[in-house]
């Protein structure tokens, strides 16, 4: 039996300088090289606050976690911010157990997550 791909997407907006990413469905290991390729070509400008928006995001793997980690990574190499939010019980399960939630900011809204990336 062929599993189908899971389903993933993501959409892009600037909000007062700041890039707003918004994350829906599974971030998984099939989904994750073609949206850190993405992310890659994104955060390769100039750009001074990221915000990961994960309200609609439903499972994120340990293949997604990279491409969060290469994000904030690339963030801290350029002197910008990476900021998370909306992270759904699972998701944030992630981070407490690998305790990234204790380097990368996560906020409980995307106005917050925005005012934190701005700095």
């Amino acid at each position: 039996m062929v599993k189908s791909r899971p389903d993933f997407d993501h959409r892009i907006r600037w909000d007062a300088g700041v890039l707003i990413v918004l994350l829906q469905g599974r971030l998984d290991r099939y989904a994750a090289g073609p949206f850190a390729k993405a992310m890659n070509g994104i955060l390769e400008g100039d750009v001074g606050g990221v915000v990961f928006d994960c309200e609609k995001l439903s499972y994120m793997s340990v293949g997604g976690l990279r491409v969060v980690l290469a994000a904030a990574r690339s963030m801290r190499e350029q002197k910008g911010r990476f900021v998370l939010c909306n992270l759904a019980p699972d998701p944030m399960e992630l981070f407490r157990l690998t305790d990234l939630h204790t380097v990368i900011p996560i906020c409980d809204s995307v106005d917050a997550a925005s005012a934190a990336a701005r700095g």
